[in-house]
């Protein structure tokens, strides 16, 4: 029944499916333009793995970003009519990308030891992640034994939103104590 979420004109053979939450619809779907897990983790001798430290520090983007998509079916119900097929769904959507730079990779790998005494740059990392409820209803009809047609209308509430429009962070190592000083320049915006 899912796939009609896709595509409106799809029409399932049963003549009713409720969907309901845990028995239902998730997705997710995480990207990352910064490297595949190939290029992560070094197979070891004994069939284990490790992070490959040395690629991220050298061939990792000086800006990468990680996205997430996480939705969930909250009700889901198809009725067929013959010719009819009719549509109706609540999703809880949550979208999130996060922007991050090489040395902020390298930092939580390798820690702060390495950059002693002087300051490091986290320039570039940002957030924009939107949260809403979507509710949704479909009908789709079948012209002939080859053709479907089919629509979908949706209604968007928003519920939680924030984005980092400015971000400029740099962090500064103490010689010998090694404490952390941060310096951070950021504004964001939200709503709720």
């Amino acid at each position: 029944p899912q796939s009609n979420f896709l595509n409106p004109a799809i029409q399932n053979d049963c003549k009713l499916f409720i969907g309901l939450p845990v028995i239902s619809s998730v997705h997710v779907n995480i990207a990352n333009s910064g490297f595949t897990l190939d290029q992560l983790l070094e197979k070891q001798a004994n069939d284990s793995f490790r992070i490959d430290a040395d690629f991220v520090s050298t061939k990792l983007a000086p800006r990468n970003f990680l996205s997430t998509e996480i939705h969930t079916t909250i009700l889901a119900v198809g009725l067929r009519r013959d010719p009819y097929y009719y549509t109706f769904t609540i999703n809880e959507k949550n979208n999130a990308i996060f922007f991050y730079p090489r040395d902020l990779v390298v930092f939580g790998l390798e820690g702060n030891s390495q950059f002693e005494g002087q300051w490091l740059s986290f320039n570039g990392t940002g957030l924009l992640f939107n949260h809403y409820r979507e509710f949704a209803i479909g009908i789709s009809k079948n012209i002939d034994r080859y053709k479907t047609i089919g629509i979908r209308a949706k209604l968007l509430f928003g519920k939680l939103n924030i984005e980092t429009s400015r971000m400029n962070v740099r962090m500064f190592t103490e010689r010998n104590t090694f404490d952390l000083l941060f310096d951070i320049n950021a504004r964001a915006n939200a709503s709720f």
